[in-house]
């Protein structure tokens, strides 16, 4: 993608806070408004058997099983060692100190990257918090392919 600003530091730092919007004005003008006037997105490495990765995972879980209740039509597993880091990484969006999103990146094999539990709370969905995490774990994968 264009338009970013800045450089991306190493692999993705503890806290950082996206100055968003900033390539989605052209094309998406009403929602830029939005994002103006939304408090920023902060985006926050957390551990998998943290209490917030928890909450979100279930809300995930419980959502796509609402969705496609039969059997053996969903599933899904997150180990805490695929997402240690320098393996890959468990991250968590907030806005104005609350989870509203997550998602995650993990090693599969030598050389082969997995994007992993990318999920926005409904309340926050539509105001590009899936961009945000998006944009975390793509850093993040960069980062760990070095380069």
């Amino acid at each position: 993608r264009s338009g970013r600003r800045g450089e991306r530091p190493g692999l993705f730092a503890e806290s950082v806070e996206l100055g968003y919007p900033y390539m989605y004005y052209h094309r998406h003008r009403r929602k830029t408004q939005l994002m103006f006037q939304s408090p920023p997105i902060t985006i926050r490495r957390v551990e998998l058997h943290s209490t917030v990765a928890q909450q979100l995972i279930h809300a995930l879980d419980s959502e796509v099983q609402g969705r496609y209740p039969e059997d053996g039509s969903y599933f899904s597993r997150l180990d805490a060692e695929e997402v240690d880091e320098g393996c890959g990484g468990f991250f968590v969006a907030y806005r104005n100190g609350e989870a509203i999103g997550c998602g995650a990146v993990r090693g599969v094999e030598a050389g082969v990257m997995e994007v992993k539990r990318m999920y926005v709370v409904p309340a926050a969905r539509g105001q590009r918090v899936g961009y945000a995490i998006l944009d975390a774990l793509e850093a993040e994968l960069r980062a760990l392919k070095g380069g």
